[in-house]
């Protein structure tokens, strides 16, 4: 409460930093003339380069704002802002402006802030200060304060160092002009300024001299490291503290003796400001497949909820952004590496205010071979100079390789296919044209850029027959060796067989029949008349094949192999299989063999004979 002008009443006083009243009439002007006159020139602001009136944002107002509150958009300038009203309000125009400085572009809080302590401007009292930080220190988080003085010590006998920061003043009687230092945790001169400053050591310490508030008040807190006994030969002193929501607060409860005078540097640090990112173990995967790949975890000491998260994966695809709520574990997220190689993963955490921190970890991703998903080729035997065309289908976990493949058409030659492609996925396609009757397994195998191979798949067959070309006869007997009847691999002995093949004029599906009978497992197979596919004579061999019943039953196929070696000893090759069982081997007296081949059991007794025409 202030004393009103004359005949009023006891009122509160008001200031307006746009506006001060009653400068013709005081209380006339208070009270109802409009518009009241306006002092732009009274509020001004330093941000560095000076005091000077800001127009508030919406520009000059011509009355006062209602609720007295005006607002100022203005540009840092690395320095702590100043305020003052340069022209004193007049009759009871007086109050106090709150101001509130908020940063508003959206950049993340610079925690650094220094002020400076002049030991020069001591009140009445002695004391220096109270100087403040702008910003709050945020509670519960770490802030190291450092206090830089500055003040040299003077050797006894010696001529009195001058410093170069602060300004010369009258020094001791007796000595010549110097400037003066200061130290946050030493004044000299207390019981003689001349003798205790230039030479006598330990210095008395005064600890109450240099005080911090943080929120609970003033009082002088010990420096890292202990209480010294001695002046820091830097002079500089650093405090840990906490904050507790408030700005901090410094000041000199006891004014420094004789020409013991000087600034004091102080910077407020925010240390606990980067969340800390602990890497996880490296870790692989495939090409082409979704992976979970742990991202570590994280600590931070501030209460910086939500964190932002953001995962670069090293591969150039977009970055995987999250938040989460609390520290410790960043848990998993899932990425699918298109191509084979080595990538180095960066995960970023980022609190609240802007400060970041981060870690990589290394992926290495293996290359998946291709599959050969489907194999076509001819069907039906084909003649002589006729051509057999092969389409092969097949599939990459990469989206970005490219491939080649092979054909091995059986008789010895390979060729390069044709490869159409997308996506890392595509076909096969050749044809060869055969001069020479056979049988030819035709295999196919896909490669890709980065040496990944497919297991061949094969094509049986490509049947190239002659129906001029001869038949083929036989009756006898062999040994069937062990492991020859799937069912029961240990069983051995006598077996019998019969068959005839042969195409007859015009047609191209040979006619004939095929007995084959292993007693010992009580196995008697028969193909009719109708049961064959085709037939190949080549020379002294012959192959042919067809469809049969095991015991009167089932669906079977065959393949018979015979070679007529005349008095060096014929040999015989039965391979049966279930179609109704995926084709699974019932008997092959030449278990492991290649379907190509021509290499039979000899016969124990009979006769085979390949009829050329």
């Amino acid at each position: 409460m202030i004393t009103p002008s004359p005949g009023q009443a006891t009122r509160k006083a008001r200031l307006d930093a746009e506006f001060l009243y009653g400068d013709a009439d005081p209380f006339n002007n208070r009270c109802g003339v409009r518009p009241i006159p306006r002092h732009s020139t009274v509020f001004q602001i330093d941000l560095g380069s000076g005091f000077s009136h800001i127009e508030p944002i919406g520009g000059a107002p011509s009355v006062p704002d209602s609720d007295h509150r005006y607002s100022y958009l203005v540009t840092g300038q690395g320095a702590p802002a100043g305020f003052q009203l340069a022209v004193q309000p007049t009759s009871d125009n007086f109050g106090i402006l709150t101001i509130t400085v908020e940063l508003v572009d959206d950049v993340p809080a610079d925690h650094g802030e220094t002020v400076l302590l002049n030991s020069w401007e001591a009140a009445d009292d002695g004391t220096a200060g109270p100087v403040s930080t702008v910003r709050l220190l945020e509670a519960g988080r770490q802030y190291l304060i450092t206090v830089d003085g500055n003040y040299s010590e003077w050797p006894a006998g010696s001529p009195l160092k001058c410093g170069v920061e602060d300004e010369v003043m009258t020094p001791s009687p007796g000595q010549a002009a110097r400037k003066a230092r200061v130290d946050a945790e030493f004044f000299y001169g207390d019981a003689d300024p001349f003798n205790n400053r230039c030479g006598v050591l330990p210095i008395p310490r005064h600890l109450s001299k240099f005080e911090f508030d943080v929120g609970s008040g003033f009082s002088h807190f010990e420096p890292i490291g202990g209480a010294p006994s001695v002046p820091d030969p830097d002079h500089r002193y650093s405090y840990l503290v906490t904050g507790q929501g408030s700005p901090a607060r410094f000041q000199l409860a006891t004014h420094p003796t004789s020409d013991n005078f000087g600034m004091l540097t102080i910077t407020v640090e925010l240390v606990d400001g980067a969340p800390s990112v602990t890497p996880p173990a490296d870790q692989s995967s495939h090409e082409g497949a979704l992976t979970a790949f742990d991202l570590g975890s994280f600590t931070d000491a501030g209460a910086d909820a939500p964190w932002g998260v953001t995962v670069e994966w090293g591969d150039g695809s977009a970055p995987t952004a999250f938040e989460v709520g609390g520290i410790g574990s960043l848990l998993t997220k899932s990425h699918i590496y298109d191509d084979n190689g080595s990538y180095e993963v960066t995960t970023r955490v980022t609190d609240k205010d802007g400060a970041a921190a981060s870690a990589t970890f290394e992926v290495s991703v293996t290359n998946v071979a291709p599959v050969i998903t489907t194999l076509t080729g001819p069907v039906d035997p084909l003649l002589p100079s006729s051509s057999a065309a092969i389409n092969a289908t097949f599939v990459d976990a990469s989206v970005v390789d490219s491939h080649t493949c092979t054909i091995e058409w059986g008789d010895g030659t390979t060729s390069a296919g044709t490869v159409d492609e997308v996506d890392g996925s595509g076909t096969c396609t050749d044809s060869r044209t055969y001069a020479v009757t056979g049988v030819y397994i035709i295999g196919v195998t896909v490669s890709d850029d980065d040496g990944g191979i497919s297991l061949e798949a094969v094509h049986h067959y490509a049947v190239i027959y002659d129906p001029d070309g001869g038949f083929v006869t036989g009756a006898g007997w062999i040994t069937s060796p062990p492991g020859a009847y799937r069912p029961d691999e240990g069983l051995t002995g006598r077996a019998n067989f019969g068959f005839v093949s042969k195409y007859q004029h015009g047609t191209n599906t040979p006619t004939g029949s095929a007995q084959f009978r292993f007693r010992v497992a009580g196995l008697i197979f028969s193909s009719g008349n109708d049961d064959q596919e085709w037939l190949v004579v080549g020379g002294v061999r012959a192959r042919f094949k067809g469809n049969g019943t095991i015991n009167g039953a089932g669906d079977y196929g065959f393949m018979l192999t015979a070679v007529d070696n005349g008095n060096s000893g014929d040999t015989f090759r039965i391979k049966i299989w279930d179609k109704d069982a995926g084709d699974g081997v019932v008997y092959d007296n030449k278990m492991g063999s290649g379907d190509d081949a021509y290499d039979g059991t000899v016969i124990g007794g009979g006769n085979i004979k390949v009829h050329s025409k």
